[in-house]
Order: C-alpha cells, then sequence, then structure tokens
C-alpha cells in the first residue's frame, strides 16, 4: 500500500545512495510532494544524505567525539547540548524548514 506524504524533511539523515535514489523515485512518482534534505556538513557533520554504506560506518569515532563536545558542533549542532547558541540555532532551522515548504 502506497502512502501519499505531503513533505519529509530529512536533518542530518544518514541515508545511503540507494535509499536517496528510492526517495527521489518517489518524488518523480508524486508519491512524496516535498523531499526536504538538510545536511550539515558546513558545520562539520560527516554525515550526509546519499554516502556509502562503509562511509556510514566509518566516520562513528568523529560522531562519539562531536557528541561530547561543548559546543555542539557536527552533527549535533542542533541539539543544544552545552551551547547558549541553541535557541538562535533552532529558530534558523525551523525558519529554513518553513521556508522549503514544511508547514
Amino acid at each position: 500500500m502506497n502512502v501519499e506524504v505531503d513533505t519529509l524533511s530529512l536533518v542530518g539523515a544518514p541515508i545511503n545512495q540507494s535509499l536517496l535514489n528510492e526517495l527521489e523515485a518517489r518524488v518523480a512518482s508524486g508519491i512524496i510532494k516535498n523531499l526536504i534534505i538538510r545536511n550539515l556538513t558546513e558545520f562539520g557533520d560527516p554525515i550526509f544524505a546519499g554516502m556509502n554504506d562503509a562511509n556510514i560506518v566509518g566516520v562513528a569515532p568523529t560522531l562519539m567525539s562531536q557528541m561530547s563536545a561543548a559546543d555542539s558542533s557536527g552533527h549535533f549542532y542542533y541539539t543544544g547540548a552545552g551551547s547558549e547558541a541553541s535557541p538562535m540555532r533552532k529558530r534558523q532551522l525551523i525558519a529554513e524548514m518553513i521556508e522549503r515548504g514544511l508547514e
């Protein structure tokens, strides 16, 4: 059974290329109307949509390091753990997602 999806938003999602291709095919067929993929590589996140499985596993040490960082860097940029900038970062992400079609 196919279910129509209005908007699918993936933020820092570690999906491999085959899943990304499947999602894009579902957009092309109209099953997913709006696909928002927000990689966080600009903040140092080693994860991005479309990476291969070996690389997803290989970045685990970097993610562990980022998880304990006081500045909420990389993959954890929006979590806010230890960062006074967290509320501002979250508001910026919300505004960006709304601009890209998330309601």
